[in-house]
């Protein structure tokens, strides 16, 4: 009877970088981009472009966690479902702008 091979193990990818979270290395609180993008809304009053709130989302030190190929769709769309809940915070005024609702 033949030898059995040995299983493969998994191994790191070569040239693989273990990145460390911004706000983990500065020791900063962490929040979700939403939360982040309500606080952004909140301070700035009126009708904000999603752009601009997603701009201001992704340069906050405080958001972790959006290590995909497209933050910018995944922050847009958590926004966008906040806009279409009956007690969000968020509304749509427009196409492509939203506002703070609560206040």
């Amino acid at each position: 009877m033949p030898a059995r091979k040995p299983a493969k193990r998994a191994t790191a990818k070569r040239g693989a970088v273990k990145r460390t979270p911004r706000a983990v290395a500065a020791h900063v609180e962490t929040v979700s981009a939403k939360v982040a993008a309500i606080e952004w809304l909140r301070k700035h009053k009126g009708e904000q472009a999603v752009k601009d709130v997603i701009n201001a989302v992704l340069n906050d030190p405080r958001v972790t966690g959006l290590k995909g190929k497209t933050p910018e769709a995944t922050v847009a769309a958590q926004l966008y479902v906040e806009c279409g809940k009956k007690d969000g915070v968020i509304e749509k005024v427009g196409r492509g702008l939203v506002a703070y609702r609560g206040e």
